[in-house]
């Protein structure tokens, strides 16, 4: 697995021989597969002086309940900086948090991390702001987020599958798809796993009909 190695506060790179399971942060490698994308790797940072961890990433796979699961059991209303700093190192790990931040960065974020994080990271400790604005104009690419980085991005590609909370969903023919169920679940903790979680089951069983049917009439079930 291709390793990304931090440095620390004091700016040496950190030794991943040094760092034990208890040290993970963010682990997305058991989660469903929702998308096209890059190998999976690990990630070596430093989030406090003293306080390392890593990140087992695979970019192909679903951020959403791992993200939850890191607000849930490692923050507090009064302390949300060392899972604000393990996401904040993933952004850069990505390659979507850059000092030139485009609209196709911001909705690429959008397309893969839960609403309701966006606030999360604009807490005063982390004062990061730039993804407050969800682009709710633009169709969100499940299967290819990166998709409006070309500029003459291929729209005849895209097959819309559903709107949920009022954002437009797609799937990129030329990538990888998903079954409808998974991704009706991922759609639903898109939009409620975050803040709403008594919604996601129920959410998830509705949109596993209609998005069949939209993947049934483009003939995407088959892929």
């Amino acid at each position: 697995m291709r390793e990304i190695i931090h440095t620390d506060y004091d700016g040496k790179p950190l030794n991943p021989a040094a760092f034990d399971e208890d040290d993970c942060m963010l682990d997305n490698l058991n989660a469903p597969v929702i998308r096209s994308g890059d190998e999976p790797f690990k990630s070596y940072y430093a989030v406090e002086w003293a306080y390392n961890c890593f990140s087992a990433i695979d970019p192909s796979r679903s951020f959403v309940e791992t993200l939850v699961k890191a607000m849930d059991e490692r923050c507090s209303a009064e302390n949300n900086w060392p899972t604000s700093d393990a996401i904040h190192v993933l952004l850069r790990d990505l390659g979507i948090l850059s000092q030139k931040l485009t609209r196709a960065d911001v909705v690429a974020f959008w397309t893969m991390f839960p609403k309701g994080l966006s606030a999360f990271l604009s807490l005063p400790y982390m004062k990061l702001t730039c993804f407050n604005n969800p682009h709710g104009d633009v169709v969100r690419v499940l299967n290819n987020p990166f998709f409006y980085r070309d500029a003459n991005a291929p729209y005849g590609r895209l097959v819309e599958i559903a709107e949920v909370n009022g954002f437009r969903f797609a799937l990129d023919r030329a990538c990888f798809v998903a079954s409808p169920a998974v991704l009706a679940k991922e759609l639903s903790l898109l939009n409620y796993g975050c803040n709403e979680p008594g919604r996601v089951a129920e959410s998830a069983e509705e949109l596993t009909v209609t998005i069949g049917e939209a993947m049934s009439d483009w003939g995407l079930l088959d892929v």
